[in-house]
């Protein structure tokens, strides 16, 4: 008997009596998975009882724990993850480096929710301090393309790349918490190679460097050469600041 049988066979007993437990169990098995060790590894801190019911916290070789659910409808017989939730009510999450598969995924979200409805408002929420520009640039189009209203608020730290995304918001809709602070900076870039690669590179950068001083200018409404100027060597600032340059428009109060 393979150990996940030997834990859902422990948990028979628990769950019989309640279908929405036992229903809540399988959905965690099917859909998060749980690695197969020994059932005691689950003592006493992976598998615990609450007032919601049974709840199963798994760890897999290569996953982070398993999301926190919500419990909906009128007998909370249905149960989603988190993410899942957020994307229900239209808001979206940045909370790490913009690579390629974050933007990927962000781009599907924004398309997904444009799709759905293009007079309701997107939220996407941004905690991040650093992005690669192609992967920023791909989120700034999509921004731009889609119909419906994208309010940005900024959390934590913003900073590099990811100003652009804040400021890119729909006019009026920009905010930032209280206690964010947001950063510019010239887009970092790195070569090496031959001396004609460098200089191939080189010239990407400075042409990337460029396009993104654009990007803020439109979204500000000030002048490229002021951006550079603001750019040229890291710059904090606080959402009191970054409203004086047309990056934001207001806190959260």
């Amino acid at each position: 008997m393979t150990h996940i049988a030997r834990l859902e066979t422990s948990l028979c007993r628990t769950t019989q009596s309640c279908p929405r437990e036992r229903r809540f169990f399988h959905h965690t098995v099917d859909q998060r998975g749980v690695q197969s060790r020994p059932l005691s590894s689950y003592e006493n801190s992976s598998l615990y009882e609450s007032g919601a019911g049974l709840v199963c916290m798994a760890r897999r070789e290569r996953d982070p724990i398993i999301a926190p659910v919500i419990q909906l409808g009128e007998n909370n017989e249905d149960v989603v993850d988190l993410n899942s939730h957020l994307l229900r009510n239209r808001i979206i999450f940045l909370g790490e480096r913009i690579n390629d598969q974050v933007a990927v995924k962000t781009v599907a979200s924004l398309l997904a929710l444009n799709s759905l409805s293009t007079e309701d408002e997107i939220k996407l929420y941004i905690n991040c301090a650093a992005g690669s520009s192609y992967s920023v640039v791909s989120i700034l189009d999509t921004m731009e393309a889609v119909k419906a209203p994208i309010s940005t608020v900024a959390f934590g730290m913003v900073g590099g790349n990811a100003v652009q995304i804040l400021a890119a918001g729909t006019k009026g809709r920009r905010f930032s918490m209280p206690n964010a602070r947001i950063m510019l900076q010239q887009p970092n870039g790195g070569a090496q190679g031959s001396a004609d690669e460098v200089n191939i590179q080189t010239t990407e950068l400075n042409r990337t460097m460029k396009m993104m001083y654009q990007f803020l200018s439109s979204s500000t409404g000030l002048s490229t050469d002021r951006i550079e100027e603001e750019c040229d060597r890291e710059n904090f600032l606080s959402p009191k600041e970054a409203v004086g340059l047309g990056i934001i428009d207001g806190m959260v109060e």
